[in-house]
């Protein structure tokens, strides 16, 4: 199971800007940028499948709950190994909690690194709880 390999660390330890540290009217998520680890294992077709059905119905889950504001995969990137982002409106050590149980990081074939994105409310129409 990977997530952030040896560098896992706790809320307080790498999130270095808190809401106090912002300036009035800026939000945040926790961003979740999805990666396919260097030497991912490979398996067969099916499993594969069963592997990403897993996957959108771990991300679904959470979405019908309300605690990813969005998600999705890359297209165009330079670099294949990214794939995709999650935007979570839980703090970060409740999203690391939840990456970890995702089939695909259990399996080996995405790795999850979790981080706190701030921006201006007015940046962007998703609405933030």
């Amino acid at each position: 199971m990977t997530l952030e390999g040896e560098h896992a660390t706790t809320e307080a330890e790498d999130d270095r800007f808190t809401e106090d540290d912002m300036p009035p009217r800026m939000a945040s998520f926790t961003f979740v940028l999805l990666r396919r680890p260097e030497n991912a294992p490979e398996f067969p077709d099916e499993e594969l499948e069963r592997l990403q059905d897993g996957h959108l119905a771990h991300l679904a889950k959470f979405r019908a709950n309300g605690s990813i504001a969005a998600a999705g995969p890359f297209s165009d990137q330079s670099d294949p190994r990214l794939r995709g982002i999650e935007l979570w409106t839980l703090p970060l050590d409740e999203v690391r909690k939840h990456c970890e149980e995702d089939p695909s990081v259990q399996a080996g074939r995405l790795e999850k690194h979790v981080m706190r994105w701030w921006f201006r409310e007015t940046d962007l129409p998703i609405s933030v709880r």
